[in-house]
């Protein structure tokens, strides 16, 4: 059986620690991981343990990289659906010069994971069902009305790498 799955990928730009993998806006706007059909769906960066593969992705209403796909791995299957491994780790490939900045970024892969790197990257949604949601309750929204709210992110600040 395939399980269909949809999550967040890469944080909006600014969330995560600093690191020279991490996303810009731009780069994140340009990611394609439905590119060729697809990039592989490994688990936990194993390029010998194929699960899937990743069919769409795009930006999110915060700015967020959101990704669709499907697994076909019937172990890791389980294991999502059991909530064990709902982690996404975005493979970045990149070239650096000498100083350490950026001269090429590319994803080659996505990876099923128990825990992600980058904050908030989770499968959310398998088969159609929301299985991980973010919820806030404050003091003046009574419990019976609960408020789904979306994260508050750091604003941009532009890095050179």
């Amino acid at each position: 059986m395939v399980l269909h799955f949809r999550g967040t990928a890469h944080p909006p730009p600014g969330v995560s620690e600093p690191d020279v993998a991490n996303l810009s806006a731009a780069e994140l706007s340009l990611t394609d991981l439905g590119k060729s059909g697809g990039v592989p769906l490994l688990y936990e960066h194993n390029a010998h343990d194929r699960v899937g593969r990743c069919h769409a992705s795009w930006e999110g209403p915060n700015g967020e990289l959101r990704v669709s796909g499907v697994i076909d791995d019937p172990r890791i299957e389980k294991s999502v659906k059991s909530g064990r491994t709902q982690g996404l780790s975005l493979g970045t490939d990149v070239v650096q010069d000498e100083n350490g900045r950026a001269l090429f970024k590319d994803q080659q892969e996505l990876s099923v994971c128990g825990e992600p790197r980058r904050p908030g990257c989770f499968i959310d949604t398998v088969d159609g069902k929301t299985v991980r949601s973010k919820r806030r309750f404050s003091a003046g929204v009574p419990a019976s009305q609960p408020s789904t709210i979306a994260r508050h992110h750091k604003p941009h600040t532009s890095t050179s790498y």
